[in-house]
């Protein structure tokens, strides 16, 4: 291919040169310049099923296809292969698990949720003190079926009144909710929700 393009470039310029009156030297024989022309730099073999090339002077990087293909050296074995999957299957059963607990937790706190947003968005001390657009900003505690103890971040309407409520209860079975402990912090002040 080298020697085809020098080939085609060096006719271009004895054409010019010759037009321009000077003289254009034989050219060589075809036969001495195609031995000299190409110089191998790389040879590989790339198995007919599209698995790994086995590179045999030189390096396969230069060839334009070599994207597709990895040197042997390259290559996971097989071994290290079937860890890295069993690693993979570990972690993603962990992953699954740590889900399905958090879902399952989540799922039987949801009537704790439920009461204790509605009873603090709900109750007249958190209306008065921060006006009817009040809402919660954040959350924290344990909910579970039968006892919840959590704290709301509330803000007000304006966003400029924020407070803070502490909510402790408990029940037997499908029975009412008896709170605990109840208090409605706003600064430094602290009072006790009837």
């Amino acid at each position: 291919f080298k020697a085809a393009v020098g080939k085609w470039f060096r006719n271009k310029w004895d054409g010019v040169r010759a037009r321009m009156g000077f003289d254009v030297p034989e050219e060589e024989e075809d036969e001495v310049l195609d031995a000299f022309a190409w110089v191998i730099d790389s040879v590989f073999i790339v198995p007919e099923n599209g698995g790994n090339i086995l590179e045999v002077v030189g390096t396969s990087a230069g060839h334009p296809a070599s994207y597709r293909y990895k040197p042997f050296e390259f290559v996971k074995s097989e071994k290290s292969r079937y860890y890295a999957q069993v690693a993979i299957g570990i972690l993603s059963a962990g992953a699954l698990f740590a889900f399905a607990s958090r879902s399952f937790t989540n799922y039987q706190g949801r009537d704790a949720r439920r009461f204790a947003r509605k009873w603090v968005l709900d109750h007249p001390l958190v209306n008065h003190r921060l006006g009817p657009g009040r809402r919660i900003v954040g959350v924290e505690g344990t909910f579970k079926p039968e006892y919840l103890d959590a704290t709301y971040d509330l803000t007000g309407a304006q966003d400029a009144t924020g407070a803070t409520v502490t909510v402790t209860a408990s029940r037997l079975g499908q029975s009412g909710w008896r709170m605990m402990r109840k208090e409605f912090k706003s600064g430094s002040r602290i009072e006790t929700m009837s």
